[in-house]
């Protein structure tokens, strides 16, 4: 499922990067409190923030590649 989000997650990965003093709103820590506002969890929100605020390796194409902030897509 990974590969399929791979681009997007790439470009969030780069936004969250040069957010400057905005704030992330949803997915962040905390959001979980919007949920209610969902009809549905959409899989790519989850893996958002699994990337963005988890230290879990997420499996990439059978390997798994470290997603901390010096490791390329």
């Amino acid at each position: 499922m990974f590969l399929k989000y791979r681009d997007l997650i790439h470009e969030t990965v780069s936004e969250f990067g040069r957010r400057g003093n905005f704030v992330r709103i949803y997915p962040s820590r905390g959001s979980k409190i919007y949920d209610k506002f969902f009809t549905a969890s959409k899989p790519l929100n989850k893996i958002i923030y699994r990337t963005l605020f988890s230290n879990e390796i997420l499996q990439y194409n059978g390997s798994k590649p470290r997603h901390d902030e010096d490791s390329a897509f």
